[in-house]
């Protein structure tokens, strides 16, 4: 309210009771790499290979949670690249730097033009202490809602759905 937005997308959780919050999709991380780095570094197979690997980290996030068969394991992941832009991750994965942990939301138009692969896909991975679970809109109230927000939100729940 005090910088005058009408509206929030936020990735996460919702926290704050305060605000109205419409999910519009869950979020899968997906573990990533150009064909191009797969092919110079190999294709991880296992857990341990990844020790072999540069990552692209985004902030301190470096804990991953890999999940397969009702068994989870945590790895400490090291990289080059440490950054608080998922837009930077993203294009340093498709330049083949190394792996990164990327919503799948934000990155369907390099999958589907192969210049992103996803690498170990049989496992459900987690960032240790980054909530990345859901896309929604947040705003501060239902009443008196601008005929451009209510629009809006339309048009991305028809994307989402």
């Amino acid at each position: 309210m005090e910088d005058r937005l009408d509206l929030v997308i936020r990735v996460g959780r919702a926290i704050d009771s305060s605000y109205v919050a419409i999910p519009f999709s869950k979020v899968n991380m997906l573990l990533c790499a150009s064909p191009d780095y797969v092919k110079q570094h190999g294709q991880p197979k296992t857990l341990a290979d990844l020790n072999n690997h540069n990552f692209m980290i985004f902030q301190k996030f470096n804990r991953y949670v890999f999940k397969r068969n009702n068994v989870q394991q945590e790895l400490a992941v090291n990289g080059a690249l440490v950054s608080n832009s998922v837009a930077s991750i993203i294009h340093a994965t498709v330049q083949g730097i190394g792996l990164s942990l990327l919503p799948d939301l934000l990155i369907q138009k390099e999958l589907r033009q192969g210049q992103l692969i996803e690498v170990m896909p049989e496992y459900v991975i987690d960032i240790k202490g980054l909530a990345v679970e859901q896309v929604f809109a947040m705003f501060s109230s239902r009443k008196q809602m601008p005929a451009k927000v209510r629009a809006f939100l339309d048009f991305y729940k028809s994307k989402f759905a």
